[in-house]
């Protein structure tokens, strides 16, 4: 009988245990995804300055386009100019919920997700004509 007793106080310890663990674990994570969500303005301050393609992929192929043709400057006024390959485009810029909006002078508000964004790295996520492409840019 005294066996059964440690026995069963051992796994009952095992459970507060683990479920002790798991508190911790869960307390970290939502501490790290909290910090790792950045607010529009910090994701806008990070996006100021020069950016260079690095590569294109199109369904995660290459995609052939020239992706050292890209250029984006992104100012702190909240306009942008860009150039793709030969083709130069300038206007205003805006960084919602993940997303970069920029609207070119004249033209159509454009959305692209910002998969990835750091001091010296840049993703884009986008589709055009239902094909998922992304686009990798450096700071200059």
């Amino acid at each position: 009988m005294l066996q059964m007793k440690s026995s069963s106080a051992r796994i009952k310890f095992l459970s507060l245990s683990c479920i002790h663990n798991m508190k911790k674990i869960i307390y970290v994570l939502a501490v790290a995804f909290l910090f790792s969500c950045k607010s529009n303005d910090e994701q806008k301050q990070i996006l100021i300055g020069n950016w260079h393609g690095t590569a294109w992929l199109i369904n995660n192929q290459p995609s052939g386009n020239d992706a050292a043709g890209v250029h984006f400057s992104f100012m702190e006024d909240d306009t942008y100019n860009s150039t793709l390959g030969i083709a130069k485009a300038a206007g205003t810029y805006k960084v919602k919920g993940g997303k970069l909006y920029t609207t070119e002078e004249g033209k159509e508000e454009i959305v692209v997700g910002i998969n990835k964004l750091t001091v010296d790295s840049l993703v884009f996520d986008m589709n055009r004509g239902g094909q998922p492409e992304m686009l990798f840019l450096l700071r200059d």
